[in-house]
């Protein structure tokens, strides 16, 4: 009986360890994402209206890859009179 209650505190050490160690893992790890700066992100927002009653807002962003080929991004917003905004990426 007292061997198997041995036995039982060690099982129970050893998964209080390995919940400490992994928290402070999963700690470190947030910490150091927070420390890295996040570059500014600046855009130009356009406002076209589309038809009477109808304003798209739109963005658009040029990025480049890691081979040097440029993508366009853009994202719009449709507002329509009397219907909820929704948001569009393409």
């Amino acid at each position: 009986m007292n061997k198997q209650v041995s036995i039982m505190w060690q099982t129970v050490r050893q998964l209080v360890v390995r919940l400490m160690v992994c928290g402070t893992v999963l700690i470190l790890c947030l910490v150091s994402v927070e420390s890295i700066p996040a570059l500014p992100a600046t855009a130009a927002i356009r406002q076209l209206e589309e038809a009477p009653g109808q304003v798209v807002y739109q963005s658009r962003q040029t990025l480049q890859d890691q081979h040097g080929n440029s993508w366009q991004t853009i994202a719009f917003k449709r507002i329509r009179q009397g219907k909820s905004p929704m948001l569009f990426c393409g």
